[in-house]
């Protein structure tokens, strides 16, 4: 009992951390414009977005049986690719983040991170804030997506279990719990492609 609010929570709570990303890259890229240290901070930034990319490849395509005609004949096959490649997928976070050490280590060291201009000056010190408590020492992301990964496959245990008894039932099931999830899943999708249209404008 409570497996999908289980997952709505940590749903909400990564989406939650993506919007304060988006603000902060966001607020860096418009007050800075396009120079070296903004090039720099963007493949940070995209560096941590693979964690969310992680949750979109994996959980956006167990969301599109949007008809009990698609969940009975398709669940099966999409519980299978995703119980075969979770485990691995969960990983995702961790390497991202070290990926991005070397680079961060750098970008805070440098002069035009320790400005004393107010906004950029809070705007690096909330950054500071999400690498440090999300991503580097307590790597509250990489935790929160391992909880999702293992959620979700226990509920689509159950679901599978559920559809070998009454395919209709299981189906109920899952559109309530998916109903929940997808307002998060589509608030990931959006800030993920807004870090991305950054990085490119930055890049052009």
């Amino acid at each position: 009992m409570g497996i999908e609010l289980d997952i709505t929570r940590e749903l909400a709570t990564i989406s939650a951390t993506l919007m304060e990303l988006v603000a902060i890259t966001n607020t860096v890229n418009t007050e800075m414009g396009d120079n070296e240290f903004t090039l720099r901070f963007n493949k940070i930034i995209d560096d941590f977005g693979n964690s969310y990319d992680a949750v979109i490849e994996n959980l956006l395509p167990l969301a599109e049986l949007t008809s009990e005609e698609a969940f009975i004949n398709r669940f099966d096959a999409y519980r299978d690719a995703y119980s075969a490649c979770y485990l691995t997928e969960i990983s995702r976070p961790r390497t991202a983040g070290e990926d991005a050490y070397e680079d961060n280590l750098l970008l805070q060291n440098d002069k035009t991170f320790k400005t004393g201009f107010p906004l950029l000056k809070r705007t690096f010190e909330r950054y500071k804030q999400y690498y440090d408590k999300w991503i580097d020492n307590d790597a509250w992301l990489a935790m929160g997506v391992d909880n999702l990964f293992k959620r979700m496959q226990t509920l689509l245990n159950e679901l599978a279990a559920l559809k070998q008894k009454d395919p209709s039932d299981a189906y109920i099931i899952y559109h309530a719990a998916f109903d929940a999830f997808s307002p998060y899943l589509a608030m990931i999708q959006d800030g993920r492609n807004r870090l991305v249209t950054w990085g490119k404008l930055s890049a052009a």
